[in-house]
């Protein structure tokens, strides 16, 4: 079941602390109002920050925000390099264009559905686009020298394998496939 639904996180002004309470807006102004031991105290905060809470918890259960960053948990506990921002409005996917609901914005533009328990227990949160917009930098890939094939000396390949597998003293039966109108042939090295 989802808990703290209508919770929001935002960074003050001034000190730039992260925050999490009841919403309030007003006339230019963005408040969260949070609860504290001494009573409730309302922030000043940068609307721009402002992320709703989306009921779901990451694997380490913390609860999960509006712009948080999260990376998949592959088998074994080891992180993926993939990222994604966690979003809510329409979006399209694989089935239908136009949900409208919470999804995860993948860093190589992949989209996925975000409402159910499930989906978040595989993720962990490792920042926010606020604070760590690098995480969702594509990384950047060096390019890979062109390969000239006119300058390399010409392979038999067939015959360097059965090289390769009469020095390993093994027998190699190599069937080829049949050519148009033509029957199967086999090679065998002695």
């Amino acid at each position: 079941m989802r808990e703290h639904m209508g919770l929001f996180r935002g960074r003050t002004t001034g000190n730039e602390t992260w925050i999490t309470g009841n919403l309030l807006m007003y006339g230019g102004y963005c408040q969260i109002w949070e609860q504290t031991e001494n009573g409730k105290w309302n922030f000043t905060v940068d609307p721009d920050t402002v992320g709703e809470c989306t009921g779901l918890r990451d694997r380490d259960g913390r609860l999960i925000y509006e712009g948080d960053i999260l990376r998949y948990v592959m088998d074994g506990g080891s992180l993926s390099e993939w990222c994604c921002e966690v979003a809510f409005g329409t979006y399209n996917c694989t089935c239908c264009d136009g949900v409208y609901g919470w999804y995860l914005n993948g860093d190589y533009g992949d989209i996925r559905e975000f409402e159910k328990e499930e989906d978040a227990g595989p993720f962990v949160i490792v920042g926010n686009i606020h604070d760590n917009p690098e995480l969702m930098e594509k990384p950047k890939l060096e390019p890979v020298p062109k390969l000239d094939l006119e300058s390399l000396p010409p392979v038999d390949w067939l015959t360097d394998l059965k090289e390769r597998f009469a020095a390993a003293g093994l027998k190699a039966t190599l069937v080829t496939r049949k050519p148009e109108g033509g029957q199967h042939g086999q090679t065998d090295n002695q």
